[in-house]
C-alpha cells in the first residue's frame, strides 16, 4: 500500500502509521497544514495543553472562554482514578486513541501493579460487616487553579475599569466598528491578546498614554490600517 500523504512533520504517514489512528472518535484530517478537530477533540485538547503548558502561556495561547470550556468539559471526561495510577504517559493513550482489548488489559495489569507497590487501602467500618473505602476526591490541577485564580482577577479587573470615563471613550471609539453589540465586543476585546500589542489590551490601561495607543489601535481596525 502506498504511503498516506499526510505530511506529519514533514514525511508522510505511512500506512501502518495512519491504520493506528484509524479509530479516532469523531473527524480527524489535515487541511493546509492544519489538523481539524470536531468541538469535543477541540475542547479535550486545549484542557490537556492547559495542564501541560501552564496557566500563564494558555492565557497567550487563546481565548478565556474557550479555556474555560475545555477545563469543565476536561473535568467530566478524565478518569482520575487512571491518571493517579498509572501517571501521565499511559493516561493520555487513551484520550488520543481507543485502545485495543489486549492494551486494555496491559493498562489494567499496570494499574494493579502500582497499586500494589503503594500498599492496601485504608478503609473504615461504616457498618456492621460492610467496609467502605476512603477514596480521594478528584483534585484540580495546580495548573487549572492558578488559571481560575487569574481569570477571576482579569474579571475584577474589567468590572472596575467599565466604571471609568476611559472605558467610556474606548466604548466611543469601538461604535466605528460597526458590533451587533459593542460593548460585549469591547469587553472581549480588552481581555483577548492582542499580537500587535504583545499584551491583553486591559494590560494597557493604567499605562500612561495607554488609553490613547488603545484608541489609536481601535481606530486602525476600524479603517482597516491593522
Amino acid at each position: 500500500m502506498e504511503p498516506l500523504d499526510i505530511r506529519l512533520l514533514g514525511r508522510p504517514w505511512s500506512a501502518e502509521e495512519m491504520h493506528r489512528h484509524h479509530d479516532l472518535p469523531g473527524r480527524l484530517e489535515i487541511v493546509g497544514g492544519k489538523l481539524c478537530l470536531d468541538d469535543t477533540q477541540r475542547a479535550l485538547l486545549l484542557g490537556a495543553l492547559l495542564e501541560h503548558v501552564g496557566a500563564r502561556r494558555a492565557v497567550s495561547l487563546g481565548s478565556l472562554q474557550v479555556w474555560e470550556a475545555a477545563i469543565a468539559e476536561r473535568r467530566e471526561e478524565v478518569d482520575w482514578d487512571a491518571m493517579r495510577a498509572v501517571g501521565a504517559e499511559q493516561f493520555w493513550r487513551p484520550a488520543t486513541q481507543r485502545l485495543s482489548f489486549s492494551e486494555r488489559l496491559e493498562l489494567k495489569a499496570d494499574v494493579r501493579k502500582l497499586r500494589a507497590a503503594r500498599g492496601p487501602r485504608r478503609s473504615t467500618r461504616a457498618c456492621a460487616g460492610r467496609i467502605r473505602r476512603n477514596r480521594p476526591k478528584p483534585a484540580i490541577s495546580s495548573e487549572i487553579r492558578t488559571f481560575l485564580v487569574a481569570q477571576r482577577s482579569l474579571m475584577r479587573r474589567l468590572e472596575a475599569f467599565a466604571a471609568t470615563p476611559a472605558y467610556a471613550q474606548l466604548l466611543n471609539v469601538s461604535r466605528m466598528l460597526g458590533a451587533h453589540d459593542t460593548e460585549a465586543w469591547l469587553a472581549d476585546w480588552l481581555i483577548q491578546p492582542a499580537v500587535t500589542l504583545g499584551c491583553t489590551p486591559l494590560d494597557l490601561v493604567d499605562q500612561p498614554d495607554g488609553i490613547a495607543l488603545l484608541s489609536d489601535h481601535l481606530t486602525r481596525v476600524a479603517y482597516g490600517t491593522y
